[in-house]
């Protein structure tokens, strides 16, 4: 029966993963399939398992969060008026922890390397539908637009220079996949094509986010390895780098028009223009609208590109740190501790965890629960199941 039962929730994991990461969305009368997946997921292991899939801390960290959310929708809706529909555009998201359980399970069940490689098999099908769809924008103009119009995955941006943009909303989900290889697969020639290739859809992807992303998860590799040389290497070509974009900052924005950064730092700059305390400490609230910052509206005025300001302008200094806790605390205090126990797996999560969030720094989709919060639920399962000491990570 056990045999059984564990098999039936990874199958439905897997499937729920899938639609998650390949974005796939449609429906059955009223009922949207990625959702009733997701929901029975939930129920099945429930069903299977019972109460005992949750740990007294997992319950306080959902007391932490539906706490946090309660202050984020009383201050947004009460005191600011916001609409109920872009407010809960934030919120909805919190329900992937409701997978918490249901890690716990998998990884008792399983070993967590096998689910992660899962997921990683999946990000795999996600990096060959992406080179698909590069292939048919050349070759075969039709099916890419047809893709691109009924699938909510893609879409395509036309810029300045007359060269067409392929935006992939969940191809963050790229690091996790390249850092697998990294901590598992001991080949260096295999790690150098795994780079190239990844660098290689960055170029058609035109998302230098992803770029730093991938920079950043390496180098913390190597601190979790403890290769300082390595780490020591690359901090100083990214501080080198930083500096030479900084110095040459005018001539760089002028000759980047086809990635938009003319609008990323208009963004910035009038992002952070506060016209009154409670805005600079509280911020707007979730789901404020968001006016003359960026012209190409993407998610009705409620949402904008650069991730940092959007998260600035509806939580101010305040709600900023509860949605950062959210997303950024036990990544952060999981990486270091995994640098004491080493723990790979958990080390795997964190820093691919890290590189999502510096690769979204200019997708507003990172505060989406598909790809921002799914590999934080697996982290804070996997920190439970390791017995890390409560005074310690909280």
């Amino acid at each position: 029966m056990i045999l059984k039962s564990k098999h039936i929730v990874l199958f439905l994991f897997g499937l729920f993963s899938l639609f998650n990461i390949l974005l796939i969305d449609f429906k059955i009368g009223f009922i949207n399939v990625r959702y009733l997946i997701f929901f029975s997921l939930i129920i099945v292991t429930f069903f299977l398992y019972g109460q005992k899939i949750i740990s007294s801390k997992n319950i306080n960290f959902f007391i932490k969060v539906w706490c946090i959310v309660g202050l984020l929708l009383f201050y947004s809706l009460i005191i600011k008026g916001n609409l109920v529909s872009n407010a809960m555009w934030f919120i909805n998201p919190y329900l992937v922890f409701l997978l918490i359980p249901v890690f716990n399970v998998l990884f008792s069940e399983f070993s967590p390397k096998k689910i992660i490689k899962l997921v990683v098999s999946q990000v795999y099908l996600l990096s060959f539908y992406f080179l698909f769809i590069a292939f048919c924008l050349l070759y075969k103009p039709d099916i890419a637009i047809y893709l691109s119009e009924n699938h909510e995955l893609t879409k395509f941006v036309i810029q300045e220079s007359g060269y067409p943009r392929i935006f992939f909303k969940t191809c963050s989900f790229f690091i996790p996949a390249l850092l697998y290889h990294f901590f598992y697969h001991k080949s260096l020639l295999i790690k150098i094509l795994l780079i190239i290739l990844t660098l290689i859809q960055i170029l058609i992807l035109f998302t230098y986010g992803l770029f730093f992303g991938v920079f950043v998860v390496i180098m913390l590799y190597f601190f979790y390895k403890k290769k300082y040389m390595f780490f020591i290497t690359l901090l100083s070509v990214a501080l080198l780098a930083s500096l030479f974009v900084f110095i040459n900052r005018e001539n760089l924005v002028e000759k980047s028009k086809l990635f938009s950064i003319d609008t990323k730092i208009s963004q910035f700059e009038k992002g952070f223009e506060k016209s009154s305390v409670s805005s600079l400490f509280f911020g707007d609230g979730v789901g404020a609208l968001i006016k003359d910052l960026d012209s190409r509206k993407l998610k009705d005025d409620f949402v904008i590109e650069v991730a940092p300001v959007m998260l600035y302008i509806v939580g101010g200094i305040f709600g900023s740190l509860l949605l950062l806790y959210i997303y950024l605390w036990y990544p952060l205090k999981g990486f270091f501790l995994t640098c004491k126990i080493k723990n790979n797996e958990l080390a795997l999560l964190c820093i691919s965890q890290i590189g999502i969030i510096i690769t979204s720094f200019t997708n507003p989709y990172i505060w989406s629960g598909g790809m921002g919060i799914f590999l934080v639920a697996m982290i804070i399962s996997l920190t439970h199941k390791l017995n890390l000491n409560e005074t310690k990570i909280k």
